[in-house]
């Protein structure tokens, strides 16, 4: 089997420390992603925390990419909605908290497939639901996967085809 190629962020000519620390993150996102993947699929025991954790680890590694590229860093966090927060606008594409233009992807349909599933936005994964500190079971586990999975593809694919758009401007 070949080794995993990771996305490789368009224009090699830019050295950028934030562009070296978001393809970094990118690695680690599709890592983590691919884990995930490969524990769903092959593991008869059906490990839902763990494939919970990797996915919100995947989909936390992606929106600090936008964030890296966008702003030059990310806030030191493990809340998604925390992090999703400077990305996600109004109809008017403006950030709903700092009133002004948003730099990045515009991620409101990430928050809003999150939303489905309001404990996927306030919480830690790592810290209350991966070693069952809170009263999850299977059948939310179950859902949580799902949604993170529906989550985890849609902000790859806006935040690469946002990466691709940026080379073109």
């Amino acid at each position: 089997m070949p080794p995993l190629q990771t996305y490789q962020i368009p224009n090699p000519d830019n050295k950028s420390k934030a562009r070296e620390v978001a393809q970094e993150l990118i690695a680690q996102a599709e890592e983590d992603l691919f884990c995930a993947l490969g524990c769903w699929r092959h593991n008869p025991h059906e490990p839902f925390n763990e494939i919970c954790y990797l996915l919100h680890q995947s989909l936390e590694k992606w929106i600090k990419v936008a964030l890296q590229m966008s702003y030059g860093s990310f806030r030191r966090s493990h809340n998604l909605g925390v992090l999703l927060r400077p990305l996600c606008t109004n109809k008017l594409g403006v950030n709903k908290q700092k009133k002004k233009r948003i730099q990045g992807p515009e991620l409101d349909v990430v928050m809003e497939i999150l939303g489905a599933e309001p404990v996927l936005i306030g919480k830690n994964y790592p810290d209350q639901i991966r070693y069952r500190e809170s009263d999850t079971n299977d059948y939310d586990l179950k859902n949580h996967v799902r949604i993170l999975f529906k989550a985890v593809c849609r902000v790859r694919q806006l935040v690469k085809c946002w990466l691709v758009d940026r080379v073109k401007e």
